[in-house]
């Protein structure tokens, strides 16, 4: 065995690994953030039909306008006006006819309240999410997320959330 290459293996491994290491905990969060932007994508897509919203998966849609109420007791509350866009929808004539019928609001994306996206600074629409995250006898537990979808770096960046529990009685 040749000492000087077992040496230099010594001191290269460990510095390799902790290369590798930074690099592959940076590729997660890229594709975390990947992931997130692509089921906003999707869900905006889709959710306009939602026949339940939330409670079987995400209910994503667009915001004209939003309120974020923090309170003395750390509870978040939001307040927010919902739409979809017709020409983006998996079905735009069903997404039109329900629009007609005063079911769903519709708009275009420029409707969507806009904030500049904190990675790349382009005006980013914002979007939400609504969904059941517990299902029980005891009670269910609903959460809303509002946040900036950036059409430029696909990012979505969360601007608030809320989490409330609904007690059965």
């Amino acid at each position: 065995m040749d000492d000087a290459l077992f040496v230099k293996a010594a001191e290269t491994t460990g510095r390799d690994c902790a290369r590798l290491e930074v690099e592959i905990h940076a590729k997660n969060g890229e594709l975390a953030r990947n992931k997130a932007a692509a089921a906003a994508l999707s869900g905006l897509r889709r959710a306009w039909s939602d026949t339940y919203a939330g409670k079987y998966g995400a209910h994503w849609f667009f915001v004209r306008e939003y309120k974020i109420h923090n309170y003395a007791s750390g509870r978040r509350h939001i307040d927010y006006a919902k739409f979809w866009v017709a020409a983006i929808a998996d079905e735009p004539a069903k997404a039109r006819d329900l629009a007609a019928q005063g079911k769903i609001a519709l708009g275009e994306i420029a409707d969507a309240k806009s904030v500049p996206c904190p990675s790349c600074e382009h005006p980013a629409p914002v979007v939400g999410r609504y969904e059941q995250t517990e299902d029980s006898w005891d009670g269910d537990t609903w959460e809303t997320e509002i946040a900036a979808l950036c059409l430029h770096c696909a990012r979505l960046v969360n601007l608030g959330d809320d989490h409330k529990a609904v007690f059965c009685t």
